[in-house]
């Protein structure tokens, strides 16, 4: 292919690598190898005119050129017949994109599509995606569509997946979406819709998950629900069924999923809820159902999944749920659980995942919990475990999730974190570690994920933490570097996401930060910045979302930042940006 052909080829792409982040057809076997017999792009062999000279030269040119032309017409034609796409848009949608995307000829081929949050402008613009009529799952999240955009969206009655959440669509929205007739998945959360929403959607008889969280639902609304006999998974988190609900609620036996957590729901509640012998899966935390609903939920011997957190359920609680010998994954967060309720808990050698932070628990209570040898996820946050203790957690050979922060660890400590070879995600913030215990951290070559905000570290320890070359997301906010360390930082050229809030770099290490090139999720905020570093962060184009909040960019700086025309995420609060800079850059759409 000539380069003129190469250039034509792709300036008629309009889904790209970043906007595609799965091809059903797609086979990646033996690339390399293929590879190796490509000839590169860049190496030009003959122009087009050349070949056209030499086809003609053959007898049977004609014959050819009209035989190659249908072959290639066919070969795209099976292509876009055979490709089933599945996109994420995380760009602005703007008037001018949305005609190059009904231009493009691979526009029907797409059957899942995702719209990040707050990358569509007006209401009206939901409009277009109802014309997509061979679309099966759509969502569009967080975008602000309103009850004009859930009526366009009801249009497309051949979807069968959903997701509306946090839109503002309302009563009337939901009224719209109960239409949708094939649906069997979805998320109407945080909507605002109440009771009356509550009995339109009921009335979709074909939904078997359904998400209706935060959407100020009593006792009426749950009794619509319930009468939904066909749902397995049912999201009703924060509303205010209480007691009267959870009753009607427990009458669903098909479900086998259920969240129904912060609901005010009480001992009454919690024993109605465990005769539900079918779930595998419940969240029941933030309620009040205390010592005594833990006596009903622990006879749930089918469980394989509890979240019971926040439910003051103490030791004696602990001991309870303890015998439920079949659990994999338990939540026990917030329920003040001292060292003799860990003990029973660390009894249940079926365990995989386990969050006991916020509780009571010291040294002794950390050597029960490296007991648990088939734990891979551990949450002990916000306790009083010391060095002590974290030698007893080092033990636990199995983890690759690790939060151990809030807890009372120095740099003695994060030496034996840091003989944990087989972790890849370590959260350790507020522990006050130093440089000196940086060092340590920075030897655990396989973290792809660390979080050591809040621990007092300086431009020296971050020379240390710059040295982990397989760091894809760090957090290091709150700590006390300056240019100086935003310069080693800026030298981390595989991470994607940096959180340096909360530090002292200024505008002079904003200008090392932002030849970060590979960034797409950086917070920046409280770095006392101004309008220099504003202009710097502006250059920073593959940024999706930005956090440049608490810092002193002005009306100038909120100009640069306003240019920036590819972010989904931005938070400009606190920066002396006046009422009518925000009108002229538009910059009144985001958090300020």
């Amino acid at each position: 292919m000539s380069k003129r052909n190469r250039q034509d080829f792709e300036n008629h792409q309009f889904i790209n690598s970043e906007e595609i982040f799965t091809n059903n057809n797609n086979n990646n076997n033996n690339l390399e190898e293929k590879a190796k017999k490509i000839v590169k792009l860049d190496q030009e062999i003959f122009s087009d005119d050349v070949c056209f000279e030499i086809i003609c030269m053959i007898d049977d040119s004609w014959f050819i050129l009209n035989n190659c032309s249908l072959i290639s017409k066919q070969f795209l034609s099976v292509i876009k017949e055979r490709s089933k796409l599945v996109i994420q848009f995380k760009k602005k949608f703007a008037l001018k994109r949305i005609e190059l995307f009904r231009k493009s000829q691979f526009m029907n081929c797409i059957v899942n599509v995702k719209f990040s949050s707050w990358t569509l402008d007006a209401f009206e613009q939901p409009k277009f995606i109802s014309g997509m009529k061979q679309l099966t799952s759509v969502d569009i999240s967080g975008n602000r569509i309103g009850i004009e955009g859930a009526k366009s969206i009801s249009e497309m009655k051949q979807l069968t997946s959903l997701n509306i959440s946090n839109n503002i669509i309302g009563v009337e929205g939901a009224k719209s979406i109960s239409g949708m007739k094939h649906l069997t998945s979805l998320d109407i959360s945080g909507n605002r819709i109440g009771d009356e929403g509550v009995k339109s959607i009921s009335e979709m008889e074909q939904l078997i998950s359904l998400d209706i969280s935060t959407n100020v639902i009593g006792g009426e609304g749950a009794k619509f629900i319930s009468e939904m006999k066909q749902l397995t998974s049912l999201d009703i988190f924060y509303n205010r069924i209480g007691g009267e609900g959870a009753k009607l609620i427990s009458e669903m036996k098909q479900l086998t999923s259920l969240n129904i957590s912060t609901n005010e729901i009480d001992v009454e509640g919690s024993k109605l809820i465990s005769e539900m012998k079918q779930l595998t899966s419940l969240n029941i935390s933030g309620n009040l159902i205390g010592v005594e609903g833990v006596k009903s939920i622990s006879g749930m011997k089918q469980l394989t999944s509890l979240n019971i957190s926040g439910n003051l359920i103490g030791d004696e609680g602990a001991k309870l749920i303890s015998e439920m010998k079949q659990l994999t994954s338990l939540d026990i967060y917030n329920n003040r659980i001292g060292d003799e309720g860990v003990k029973s808990i660390s009894e249940m050698k079926q365990l995989t995942s386990f969050d006991i932070s916020n509780n009571l628990i010291y040294d002794e209570g950390a050597k029960s919990i490296s007991g648990m040898k088939q734990l891979t996820s551990l949450t002990i946050s916000n306790n009083r475990i010391g060095g002590e203790g974290v030698k007893f957690i080092s033990e636990i050979k199995q983890l690759t999730s690790l939060n151990i922060s809030k807890n009372e660890i120095d740099g003695e400590g994060a030496k034996f974190i840091s003989g944990m070879k087989q972790l890849t995600s370590l959260t350790i913030y507020k522990n006050g570690i130093g440089d000196e215990g940086v060092k340590s951290i920075s030897e655990m070559k396989q973290l792809t994920s660390l979080d050591i905000s809040n621990n007092r570290i300086g431009d020296e320890g971050v020379k240390s933490i710059s040295e982990m070359e397989q760091l894809i997301s760090l957090d290091i906010s709150t700590n006390v570097i300056g240019g100086e360390g935003a310069k080693f930082i800026s030298e981390m050229k595989q991470l994607t996401s940096l959180d340096i809030s909360g530090n002292l770099i200024y505008d002079e290490g904003v200008k090392s930060i932002s030849e970060m090139k590979q960034l797409t999720s950086l917070n920046i905020s409280g770095n006392q910045i101004g309008v220099e570093g504003a202009k710097f962060i502006s250059e920073m184009k593959q940024l999706t979302s930005l956090d440049i909040s608490k810092n002193e960019i002005g009306d100038a700086g909120a100009k640069f930042i306003s240019e920036m025309k590819q972010l989904t995420s931005l938070d400009v609060y606190a920066n002396r940006i006046s009422d009518e800079a925000k009108l002229l850059t538009s910059l009144n759409e985001f958090y300020i």
